[in-house]
């Protein structure tokens, strides 16, 4: 996607990926460490996600018709650049910083079909230096499918699929089209959501299941899958399968456990399970997976 605003290659900042050449249609992602800036970014049609992965930062912007504003960028916090409006921008620090321009076109896409809604009723939160897990989890794993080996033929396919997660999480939680469903769960059962994820994060190889994770956090059931589903825009089990295959997809890459040992390690029943998931996600087995890579 060539209408990006070319930040990580300006001088003294370093691009470490981009992926460019990917043939990812609906995104651009990059990967750069940054030095000190000051520039005036124009109005670009596409929404921007700046996610700092390490390093820390202080920010000072003022979007055009509102008032200046500070904030403190740290390690896996989040900001979003104006699409539709031009800002001024001062950073000072060494953040090592990932960029997601999505596509204005998916963006309209999703929001008619999951909304309803018309381009001119999209208006996204761009407030700077908050924290979101699953947001995390979907620009970090878009990150993995850009430093691996991008000759395996499901690459792009998967892009795309995270892609449109992201998308669809940013419109439900960063947009005035979210609002709705955000409204309808109370700030302890968001903080409960938010709970949940860490949880799965933390518990990969345990059990999972929606009753457990329900009790853990003090949930009814079908209140638990009905909330997340409504505020992440995707049903729980799904999630949880979607992490494990992509904690098995690492343990793949970097280590010499056995295909089942990596199905066990990951909370799969047996190696037959984790190939049905894997295959389902990846579109290759596990075995040809780990062999591409190598």
């Amino acid at each position: 996607m060539a209408e990006t605003h070319g930040i990580p290659e300006w001088p003294g900042n370093r691009l470490l990926a981009d992926s460019r050449g990917l043939g990812w249609r609906d995104v651009y992602t990059s990967y750069a460490v940054e030095a000190p800036w000051q520039a005036t970014l124009p109005a670009l049609p596409h929404p921007c996600i700046a996610y700092c992965a390490s390093g820390a930062a202080t920010i000072r912007r003022r979007v055009d018709g509102e008032a200046a504003e500070r904030a403190e960028l740290r390690p896996r916090h989040f900001g979003m650049v104006p699409d539709a409006r031009t800002s001024s921008w001062q950073l000072d620090g060494a953040p090592d910083i990932q960029l997601v321009y999505l596509r204005q076109g998916l963006v309209h896409e999703l929001a008619a079909s999951e909304f309803g809604a018309e381009p001119d009723q999209i208006e996204f939160d761009y407030r700077l230096g908050f924290s979101d897990g699953l947001l995390e989890q979907l620009v970090s794993t878009l990150l993995g499918e850009l430093r691996r080996n991008t000759s395996l033929p499901s690459n792009g396919l998967y892009a795309d699929h995270l892609v449109r997660l992201i998308v669809l999480h940013v419109l439900r939680t960063r947009s005035t089209l979210g609002n709705a469903a955000l409204s309808t769960a109370s700030d302890a059962t968001s903080a409960r959501l938010v709970a949940v994820c860490d949880r799965i994060e933390e518990s990969l190889d345990g059990d999972l299941s929606l009753a457990r994770l329900a009790s853990d956090v003090g949930l009814r059931a079908h209140t638990l899958a009905t909330a997340f589903r409504r505020v992440y825009g995707v049903p729980l089990h799904q999630y949880v399968i979607a992490r494990r295959v992509e904690r098995a997809k690492a343990l793949l890459r970097n280590g010499d456990l056995a295909v089942a040992e990596v199905a066990l390690a990951t909370g799969f029943a047996s190696q037959s399970h984790l190939t049905t998931a894997f295959t389902r996600v990846v579109h290759v087995t596990p075995a040809r997976y780990r062999a591409a890579i190598r």
